[in-house]
């Protein structure tokens, strides 16, 4: 059986961090942003923190980074 790949999701989840700062940057208007990120950043943190007890596929989290 072959072992799961932990490093996967965490490397999601930086390239994650990394688009999220940049288009933090310097938004047209912050008010819209914040609005239209707010949907995504519920279910990241949701996934954060639930990640030790309740864990998804690598190709499943993928998934959902693509999706995001």
């Amino acid at each position: 059986m072959k072992t799961k790949q932990h490093y996967i999701p965490i490397v999601l989840l930086a390239l994650y961090f990394i688009l999220f700062g940049v288009c933090a940057l310097n938004p047209f208007n912050r008010a819209v942003w914040f609005a239209e990120n707010l949907p995504v950043i519920l279910p990241v943190l949701l996934l954060i923190f639930t990640y030790k007890k309740f864990q998804f596929s690598n190709l499943a989290y993928f998934f959902m980074w693509f999706f995001i």
